[in-house]
This record gives structure tokens, C-alpha cells and sequence, in this order.
């Protein structure tokens, strides 16, 4: 199995002001298991640049204390990961009540295990986990928590005084806003890894400023991952960058 060997990067874009997405990811080579995690901070409080790299650092933080780098089967990972969002979420809600009652905090998550021969991954919000494969096919690995993801499933949704233009935009789930957070089958997921395929994890300054179709062109035509990066940053700008941009890609 090749190399876990990624390379990231979190940009302000266009028009924030403040960039409120955070990325971490692990370096041991020597670790069984190696993690991936970006959050992206809502945006309807000031402090949404705090509720990310809170969120990316107490679970990495928990993905070393608690051994995760040297987890052998799928099930205990699986385990694991749906621990952690547990406890970094009632660690963020605690700080809500504590601190910022006046404005919830939250953040969106994608974190992903790498193991030898699977990938385990647990997600909430709308940043996103992509497989490109060896056939040079995209394929998104998470399903949005949002208003539009809800309504292609359900169809129109009585909702007063919000546009459909604005679902996508709309979270269903976020950490930090409630004192429990659900684990359903939705956030946690197992696939086999594929040692011919890359992976991404991304903010929605990527997936909602490119189509899919755009960025896997970007994936096909880039001679490596350093390479790939550079593209997507430049295509996101010229598109206008009108969130702010986290990738990572290995």
C-alpha cells in the first residue's frame, strides 16, 4: 500500500474577512494508522475560526491519547471515531453554554483514519470526502447535512420565508450546537482503501465554488497531488472564492 502522504492548505477567500476553516492531519510515519480532519466554522457567529481548530485539535489530540494510530480492526476504528465526535462535541457545547451562550458556536467535520487496507470516516455538516479512483472517476463519499440534501430525498419542504436557492447553504447537522450529537450510519463510514485511487477532503469553498466535473478534469490533468493543489486553488479564485478554502489530498 503506498504511502500516506498528503499535502493541504486553508486560504481566505474573496470575501470573508476572516478565514474560519481549520485543517490537521498526521505525520508518523511509523504509525499503523494515520488521520486527516478539516472543519469548516458556521457562519453565524463571529467565532467560527475558534469552533474549527478547537474541533480539529481535541480530535486529533484524541486520536493519539487514545491510541487510534495503532487500532487493528475496522469495527474498534469505527468505534473510535464515533467516540471522539461524541466527546469533542459535548467539549464544544460545554464551552457554548460557558462561554458563548449569547452565540452558539459550531463547525462542520470531516475526519478520516487511514489504515492499511481501509478508510474510515465519520463526517458532519456539508465539507466533503471525494475518492478520485484509477478510472478517473469522482466519487463523493459523504452525503451533505443540509436543507438540499433533504429536499432531493423528501421533495419540496414547507419551509416559510426561506428560498430553495438557500438549501444548500442550510445545515441540518453541525458540532457544538446541541449536547448530543446523533451517530447514526450517515456519519460513519468504512471503505476499502484502493491503493490506485487518491482522496480529498474539502471545505465547501471548494465543492460549492466548482462543480464536480471541474475538479475531477483538475485531478486527470494534474501529474501529482502538489500539482493537483495548486490547480484547485487557482480554479477556486478564478471562480471567484466566495468562501473561504480548505483542501487536503493524499
Amino acid at each position: 500500500m503506498k504511502k500516506f502522504a498528503p499535502v493541504g492548505v486553508s486560504l481566505l477567500g474573496k470575501v470573508r474577512k476572516r478565514n474560519e476553516d481549520s485543517f490537521i492531519f498526521s505525520k508518523d510515519p511509523h504509525s499503523r494508522n494515520q488521520i486527516a480532519i478539516i472543519a469548516d466554522g458556521i457562519g453565524s457567529c463571529k467565532h467560527g475560526d475558534w469552533a474549527s481548530r478547537f474541533v480539529c485539535e481535541k480530535f486529533y489530540r484524541e486520536f493519539i491519547e487514545q491510541k487510534a494510530n495503532d487500532i487493528k480492526s475496522v469495527s474498534a476504528m469505527e468505534s473510535f471515531m464515533v467516540d471522539a465526535l461524541k466527546k469533542v462535541n459535548a467539549e464544544l457545547f460545554e464551552l457554548n453554554e460557558r462561554e458563548f451562550s449569547s452565540c452558539h458556536i459550531g463547525t462542520t467535520l470531516v475526519a478520516v483514519a487511514i489504515m492499511e487496507k481501509y478508510l474510515v470516516s465519520i463526517h458532519v455538516g456539508d465539507s466533503r470526502f471525494y475518492e478520485f479512483t484509477n478510472k478517473q472517476e469522482l466519487i463523493q463519499r459523504t452525503e451533505d447535512h443540509t436543507l438540499m440534501t433533504r429536499f432531493k430525498k423528501f421533495g419540496k419542504l414547507d419551509l416559510p420565508n426561506i428560498p430553495e436557492t438557500e438549501y444548500e447553504h442550510i445545515l441540518t447537522k453541525a458540532v457544538g450546537v446541541r449536547k448530543e450529537i446523533s451517530s447514526d450510519s450517515s456519519l460513519v463510514q468504512n471503505f476499502k482503501r484502493n491503493s490506485k485511487s487518491n482522496y480529498l477532503i474539502c471545505s465547501d469553498g471548494l465543492s460549492h465554488q466548482l462543480k464536480d466535473e471541474l475538479i475531477c478534469n483538475i485531478l486527470k490533468e494534474s501529474a501529482n497531488m502538489e500539482a493537483a493543489l495548486n490547480k484547485l486553488i487557482l480554479a477556486t479564485y478564478i471562480a471567484g472564492a466566495e468562501d473561504n478554502l480548505t483542501i487536503v489530498l493524499w
